[in-house]
């Protein structure tokens, strides 16, 4: 996975005979959506209480009702679509479930699978871990905000399931003004990838700002649904993050690791 934050795509379909919500394309476009029953609704309505970016605020998406909705069930494929947990269930614990009224849910709700109330995708609520790791967070931020600091070069060294070398570095970042003005391959030359390429497009696009590392780090932590592994080095003389490592047990391909090294001003 190249970040850190991950896409999950849910799958919906109109219901038939057979309950196969998850072997079907999502209808893309409104007339395409009230042709199989759907409802194109604003994205926002998935998560009425989260700001959303502008290209969320912008989209529609499909919800096609099931009939199946409100019949108890213990795991995804007992339903059409998928077997919802009750509000506040635990994730570990016991549970029967209830399918649900629609082909699409938000990634925040908990599902029941093999009759225990499974981890979401993500998790907006607010815990006492996530207040101390955000509390920590803001306070390296501030720390890094007093320094002024707008012109710097660092190297950036990813670990994760990744395409090819230049998207895991190790790449000199070279920041401008708070922006990233030059990003330069610094690893092993590999085929077309020489060693010192200043990269361009999505090579050049991955690369971050300390204050994107910040942002992205926040929005991590309030992601979190407790079974995740996160730990964080901020550097002691700047505040800004030098060292994340994540990892979710319960999915593959997902782990990501992020080192910043050979910090200097410019």
């Amino acid at each position: 996975m190249r970040h850190l934050i991950c896409i999950v795509i849910f799958a919906v379909a109109a219901f038939g005979a057979v309950p196969s919500f998850a072997k079907t394309p999502i209808p893309s476009s409104e007339p395409m959506c009230i042709a199989v029953g759907g409802n194109w609704v604003p994205f926002q309505s998935l998560y009425p209480d989260r700001e959303l970016g502008e290209d969320d605020r912008r989209r529609f998406i499909c919800r096609v009702p099931t009939s199946d909705v409100g019949k108890q069930c213990s795991d995804n494929s007992e339903c059409q679509a998928h077997c919802l947990a009750s509000v506040g269930a635990v994730p570990g614990e016991e549970a029967v479930g209830q399918c649900s009224a629609y082909g699409r849910i938000a990634t925040t709700q908990r599902s029941v699978k093999d009759g225990r109330v499974d981890y979401p995708y993500q998790s907006l609520e607010m815990t006492s871990d996530k207040n101390k790791r955000l509390a920590e967070l803001n306070a390296n931020r501030e720390k890094w905000q007093a320094s002024g600091i707008s012109n710097y070069e660092m190297i950036q060294t990813q670990q994760c399931y990744c395409s090819y070398p230049a998207d895991f570095g190790p790449n000199r970042v070279k920041v401008q003004n708070g922006q990233v003005a030059e990003v330069i391959y610094v690893g092993q030359s590999w085929e077309e990838i020489p060693s010192g390429a200043n990269l361009t497009g999505e090579q050049y696009r991955l690369a971050k700002t300390v204050d994107d590392i910040f942002d992205l780090l926040e929005e991590r932590i309030r992601q979190l649904v407790g079974n995740e592994h996160l730990v964080i080095r901020y550097n002691e003389q700047y505040g800004f993050p030098e060292f994340i490592d994540y990892d979710r047990p319960d999915w593959a391909d997902e782990e990501h690791r992020l080192q910043v090294v050979g910090f200097k001003l410019r």
